[in-house]
């Protein structure tokens, strides 16, 4: 169980084990062209493998992917990792654009379809990156065969009416998901802090470590290797964006992701120690009310389960994936 030291602190009291950015070159991947921006991706695997495409969250980047890509490939899969818009390497945000997941979205459906693989693709996100896949599996099912949810922060299911809530959601919330009220809580005061280092002290840097701390929690966070927060500092900007001028999260009903359910195989996956509460609460209720989903709960791992624990995850996915796709396709 997560305690309050995986959620507060001061942006001070935390310190990155890196320093300096990774420099941005694409030399060494793919590049595909899609809404105006150039994405960079790895491909590996057997062309006539079912195809697969994995998807970071925050802070991260295609980096977060590569060894579970790999194990994915060395079993048969045909595996796209890509680097969404801003992420490094790709070009970085600027001041007068937002991290908008409805344009990342709709990214990842353009960039199934400038693969010209012929054939539906299953769909692998991390975090945000999951939240983005299933806006893709909502809006655009034609492409996807399956799903693998990994904490996708999808908290818009519990507010039909959009975010921030009216007082009579937040009482409908109370009502209706009892259990569930004190972790979104701790999330949303956490997030909120978050927020208030990056958007109103002016401090990015800080507001992003509070960040990866607060989905991490206290002792995944301290084992962070040097070369993810590299990570982290590469991919500090967009995040920061997102918390001062993005959108939001999109509007996500609990009747939509049924709806899902009920075309696309699902399997959802939860650390077993993720500090990051939201996220657990949400993919806990996806994997309740999709039909047929599957939950998997990734031992000695947090928010970023495919690193701490990849073999678990990638023997999740491969089962899941001859569980369901190979059955439906």
């Amino acid at each position: 169980m997560a305690t309050l030291g995986h959620y507060f602190g001061t942006a001070q009291e935390l310190s990155p084990g890196s320093s300096g950015k990774t420099p941005r070159k694409t030399d060494g991947y793919k590049t595909v062209q899609v809404n105006d921006v150039s994405l960079a991706y790895r491909e590996a695997g057997p062309p006539d493998g079912e195809p697969m495409i994995l998807m970071h969250g925050h802070m991260s980047d295609l980096r977060s992917f590569n060894r579970i890509q790999d194990t994915l490939a060395q079993n048969g899969y045909h595996v796209f990792n890509y680097s969404r818009r801003f992420a490094w390497p790709n070009t970085p945000i600027t001041d007068a654009e937002v991290d908008d997941w409805g344009n990342h979205a709709k990214d990842m459906a353009a960039f199934i379809e400038a693969l010209k693989l012929g054939r539906k693709v299953t769909l692998c996100g991390n975090s945000s990156g999951g939240f983005i896949s299933l806006l893709v599996a909502r809006d655009r099912p034609e492409l996807v065969s399956s799903l693998v949810l990994e904490e996708p922060p999808a908290v818009p299911i519990f507010f039909p009416w959009g975010i921030p809530p009216s007082w009579f959601a937040i009482l409908r919330f109370m009502i209706f998901y009892p259990f569930s009220f004190i972790p979104l809580l701790m999330y949303v005061i956490s997030l909120s802090r978050v927020i208030n280092v990056i958007k109103t002290e002016g401090d990015d840097e800080g507001g992003a470590e509070l960040f990866i701390h607060m989905v991490v929690g206290n002792v995944f966070y301290h084992e962070l290797t040097k070369e993810r927060n590299r990570w982290n500092a590469d991919n500090t900007d967009y995040t920061a964006a997102f918390m001062k001028r993005g959108p939001g999260m999109p509007k996500l009903t609990e009747e939509e992701a049924i709806v899902v359910g009920e075309k696309i195989p699902t399997l959802c996956l939860i650390g077993e120690h993720t500090a990051d509460m939201g996220a657990r609460e949400a993919t806990k209720r996806l994997g309740a009310i999709m039909p047929g989903a599957k939950t998997v709960w990734i031992k000695n791992a947090s928010h970023l389960a495919h690193e701490n624990n990849p073999k678990q995850v990638s023997q999740a996915i491969m089962e899941h994936m001859e569980r369901s796709v190979k059955k439906t396709n």
